[in-house]
């Protein structure tokens, strides 16, 4: 390349091995600009050309012209960015193979610790905690700790009524002091010549007599929709309407009795053929207004129902020793129960402790059959039924 005076640039092609038209359209391209990197089309074909300057290498007043078809440059980055897609797709499979492993091996005892999370926070402790086995120490220690947990709310829940608990939690209710008003039917039980039972039985008999009998009367309770208050010794105190509310609350305890009863007498049968007394129970029943909630010491308190219901079904309990009846209910009880049950009239009482008169019923049980030692010297009214 040389520069006439004239300022215009010229070109001179001294040598050429191959002299085509994509050679000439190059050199004119680069001869019009400035560039250092042109493209153009030839035969329709797209060409990439470079200008390489000789004066800095080689101290020559020339350019170097170079050009090569972009099919050349697209074919090496086409196979480069094949063989780099194929090792990414490769990685990528082994790292979501593993990643999967991995994750179920994690995941796996996660899950089993939830659901036995669940399982106690539904006071469902029946069963030992089982969430399997792991490599993992943070997981390890969870699981270490969700089985602490366990035991401890197991031991604890014989203390409690758990059924009551679960009721409580489910019902969104604050476990603090107080509660409210309610229209409730309350159950006391008695154990018929109990304090001859325990004079001639054995004591860790006694107990475990007394825990299967137990487990008669606070299972069907539970079924019935009842709620068990307390133990007093050979009694049971239980009641219907709270804290779940239940409209058909005295006829729930009517079915409970009823149902009691029953089961009691077939449970009755198996201590006779072992030699063993029967635990003959009486059963009173009585409906009214309480106040129901948590009462107690502000670090221990229980939930129980406070009231002159529970004073009166209390009295009315020992009245039924003095009828001879097996159950005794109050004439609220047997209006609630709208002709579900059948009573007997046992006429006008005025319960020990209190001014006013209440009608006093039998409320008619369905037993085995066996013969019962309740009211034989009692001559009772006939029977009624109430609308």
């Amino acid at each position: 390349r040389s520069e006439p005076e004239t300022g215009a640039d010229q070109l001179t092609i001294h040598k050429l091995h191959r002299t085509d038209k994509a050679d000439l359209q190059l050199f004119s391209t680069l001869a019009a600009t400035k560039a250092r990197f042109v493209e153009f089309r030839n035969s329709g074909e797209t060409f990439v050309g470079m200008r390489l300057p000789l004066s800095s290498q080689f101290g020559l007043e020339a350019d170097l012209y170079v050009a090569a078809p972009l099919s050349d440059f697209n074919s090496a980055a086409y196979d480069a960015l094949t063989y780099t897609l194929s090792i990414t797709l490769v990685l990528t499979l082994v790292v979501l193979v593993l990643g999967t492993v991995i994750a179920r091996a994690i995941a796996r005892p996660i899950c089993s610790a939830a659901t036995a999370m669940k399982k106690v926070a539904e006071l469902d402790l029946e069963h030992p905690v089982t969430t399997g086995t792991t490599h993992l120490s943070e997981i390890e220690m969870l699981n270490r700790s969700l089985g602490v947990m366990h035991r401890a709310l197991s031991g604890f829940s014989k203390y409690l009524p758990r059924d009551l608990v679960r009721d409580l939690m489910q019902l969104g209710l604050p476990i603090e002091l107080g509660g409210s008003r309610r229209e409730i039917t309350v159950l006391m039980t008695d154990i018929v010549g109990f304090s001859r039972t325990m004079e001639a039985a054995d004591n860790d008999q006694l107990i475990e007599d007394l825990a299967d009998y137990f487990d008669v009367i606070s299972t069907t309770i539970h079924e019935c929709g009842g709620t068990v208050d307390k133990f007093i010794g050979d009694a049971v105190m239980a009641f219907w309407g709270a804290p779940r509310s239940d409209e058909a609350h005295a006829q729930h305890a009517c079915d409970a009795v009823i149902t009691i009863a029953a089961r009691l007498d077939d449970f009755n049968e198996s201590r006779l053929a072992l030699g063993k007394p029967a635990f003959e129970t009486r059963f009173a029943l009585h409906s009214g207004d309480a106040f129901v909630g948590n009462v107690g010491a502000r670090d221990r308190f229980g939930y129980t129902a406070l009231g002159d219901v529970v004073n009166t079904v209390s009295r009315l309990e020992k009245l039924g020793k003095a009828f001879g009846v097996q159950a005794i209910v109050s004439r609220d009880v047997a209006h609630r129960t709208r002709s579900q049950h059948k009573f007997r009239c046992l006429g006008e009482v005025r319960p020990e402790g209190k001014s006013n008169r209440i009608g006093a019923m039998e409320l008619v049980l369905c037993s085995s059959g066996r013969p019962s030692t309740f009211g034989q010297d009692v001559k009772r009214p006939g029977m009624v039924e109430l609308s």
